[in-house]
């Protein structure tokens, strides 16, 4: 049976399928299938720290979700969910943000926002979590049908059933168990980016997915993407520096619309967490390379995306940089210089001695490029930006592409200065105003405060 994975949401799916319904007020909801969206319960058997062998935990979690118009019906009319489990126990989420009692934690959310005028967003959640040491502390719930209770401010409530189970065959879903184990970066290691993760093979035969979540240094989700069964490495990746948690997950998932339309997921883990800092991220770091094959340039499917694609249509990596000035060699038809994070460039100067000019130009694509035109001409202090923020996965966050202008054979990148805000933290912590033509050097890289177009 083909299942749907149901995280994360599309908030491009939700305005596409809800256009007209936050145009007008909210409907009356007259059943269950008007409150809630899906339900997701899962159990983790979770190995935690890998330098810790005592660190094993169980964790049971349901979660309740709304959206659109079901979460407004959510929160101005139900005063709290509860649940029964298979083994008979009832368990209350109340309708207050995230707190913990003990081993159980409970947790109401609900998110609304103006997208467009008259257009309103909305999300609601309750999410419940038990955490034990003991395995026989999950008997308390268990594999089977649970009633999920939608109890009404006022009096009333609404039923629904969800399986944690296999809808095909009611049997359990089967619990992974192998350790997921990375071998790079090993937990409390020290690294420099950009970098690949790498792990031990799967050969669990209950997982049907690989699940990579990793964490920033404020503890909230940078990114979150399943990677495959196979899969043994992911990346490359570029982080900032700080102190970063990755989560890997063997998942086994199934899921189905119960007999009231509503949406059930049901999964059981194996996980377990790396902890690793990034040292001196580098902020300007740029590559050059030299092809004599025109490839796509537009800017959703390029193939100048991706350094694979690269090398498997002939382009040869000329060099890299840290952001300096450097002169590369290789006489080729197209040259690119992409980014894996964000650098700034004044100008390119040729091998004949010449700068790369806009009537010389035949080929040229873009991919995140802000003041594109400043390449162009001698040097001057006005540049382009290449890339954007912190980048993952193994496309480039940026690049500029251009056909070779005559006969070069080679090029000298002259770089810019990245541009900061009118102040900067000096030395001894304080605020201080910079003004127009002075230079700061912050960790090796000046930084020159000037006049851009």
């Amino acid at each position: 049976m083909e299942v749907e994975k149901t995280k994360p949401v599309s908030l491009i799916a939700i305005i596409i399928i809800s256009i007209g319904s936050f145009l007008c007020p909210l409907a009356k909801a007259e059943d269950v299938s008007d409150y809630i969206s899906d339900g997701y319960i899962y159990q983790i058997l979770d190995y935690g720290d890998p330098t810790d062998s005592e660190d094993l935990m169980y964790e049971f979690n349901l979660e309740v979700n709304a959206y659109l118009d079901m979460a407004g019906n959510m929160d101005a009319d139900v005063a709290s969910v509860e649940f029964v489990s298979p083994a008979g126990y009832t368990f209350q989420i109340p309708k207050q943000p995230g707190q913990w009692l003990d081993d159980i934690w409970t947790s109401y959310e609900y998110m609304e926002e103006e997208v467009l005028p008259g257009f309103w967003l909305r999300d609601a959640s309750w999410k419940y979590r038990a955490r034990f040491s003991n395995i026989a502390d999950l008997q308390a719930y268990g594999d089977g049908e649970y009633t999920i209770i939608v109890n009404l401010e006022g009096g009333g409530q609404y039923q629904t059933k969800a399986l944690f189970g296999n809808p095909d065959t009611d049997e359990p879903v089967p619990q992974p168990t192998q350790e997921p184990v990375l071998t790079f970066p090993l937990h409390g290691q020290e690294i420099e980016p950009p970098f690949t993760f790498t792990g031990e093979p799967c050969t669990d035969t209950e997982v049907e997915d690989i699940f990579i979540e990793i964490i920033d240094p404020e503890k909230n989700i940078f990114h979150e993407q399943y990677i495959g069964i196979d899969a043994t490495s992911w990346g490359p990746i570029s982080l900032t520096e700080g102190l970063w948690e990755v989560g890997i997950y063997f998942e086994h998932f199934v899921g189905s619309n119960n007999l009231d339309g509503i949406w059930i997921s049901a999964a059981k883990y194996s996980k377990s967490k790396c902890e690793f800092t990034i040292l001196d991220y580098p902020y300007t770091r740029y590559e050059v390379w030299g092809g004599d094959t025109q490839l796509s340039g537009d800017y959703l499917f390029s193939s100048y995306w991706y350094e694979n694609e690269l090398k498997a249509n002939g382009y040869v990596k000329l060099g890299e940089s840290d952001g300096q000035s450097v002169t590369f060699q290789g006489e080729y038809q197209y040259y690119v210089i992409p980014t894996w994070w964000q650098f700034n460039i004044d100008s390119i100067q040729g091998s004949d001695g010449s700068y790369l000019s806009s009537e010389d130009i035949t080929h040229r694509y873009t991919a995140n490029v802000t003041d594109s035109d400043n390449i162009y001409g001698a040097p001057d202090g006005l540049c382009a930006t290449i890339g954007e923020e912190p980048w993952y996965g193994d496309a480039f966050s940026g690049y500029l592409v251009f056909n070779n202008p005559g006969n070069w054979e080679g090029l000298t990148v002259i770089t810019g200065n990245i541009n900061i805000e009118k102040t900067i933290t000096n030395t001894s912590g304080e605020l201080e105003d910079v003004g127009s033509g002075d230079i700061i050097t912050y960790r090796n890289i000046k930084f020159c405060f000037c006049t851009n177009s």
